[in-house]
């Protein structure tokens, strides 16, 4: 569906009242692994690639959460929903969190998992630019930073030291490293 100067990619699985799902920074739907199947079985399940990330392409033009929350409005009344319950992780935490503050007819609940409110906090901010630089110089090193980031020290434990290897060589081929380079400056501001 087009969206502004995006053409955005989205799935549908189940059927029930509505939830989307908003990843976070590099995540496609494996991110969210067995949540979209659990769900689906009761639910409605919406889940998309925003501006810089999947299948979702565009012009390349900055990134704004404003520009991101509105993707997901539309991608939802694309879906025929007229109120859902919102979940967002990381940098979808935040895309949630706009989304739900400019538009409190539709979201039924909010649930935010590893988000932030204000990018340009000292220490964020810091982090931010560490990603960045890992993402020009070191793709590796980014992924592995990222889920010290944005997963729990328990979960990343509980994966062992060869599934998180897998995971990274995995991912390194399907990213859309352009895209994913974009999203972090424009939580900065």
């Amino acid at each position: 569906m087009n969206v502004d100067d995006a053409r955005v990619a989205y799935r549908l699985h189940g059927q029930g009242p509505a939830v989307v799902l908003v990843n976070g920074t590099a995540a496609l739907d494996t991110h969210w692994g067995p949540v979209v199947a659990e769900l689906g079985k009761q639910r409605t399940v919406i889940s998309l690639d925003y501006s810089g990330s999947g299948d979702t392409t565009n012009d390349g033009n900055s990134l704004c959460l404003q520009k991101l929350a509105r993707q997901v409005k539309e991608v939802a009344a694309a879906a025929d929903v007229d109120r859902f319950d919102l979940v967002g992780h990381s940098l979808g935490a935040a895309i949630a969190i706009e989304l739900a503050a400019t538009s409190p007819d539709l979201v039924r609940s909010l649930i935010v998992v590893a988000g932030f409110s204000w990018g340009a906090e000292a220490r964020l901010k810091l982090q931010f630019e560490l990603w960045l630089d890992l993402l020009r110089t070191n793709r590796e090193a980014f992924l592995k930073l990222l889920l010290l980031s944005g997963l729990t020290p328990t979960f990343v434990s509980m994966l062992g030291t060869s599934a998180i290897q897998d995971m990274i060589k995995a991912y390194v081929p399907l990213a859309n490293w352009e895209g994913i380079a974009r999203h972090e400056p424009h939580a900065r501001n």
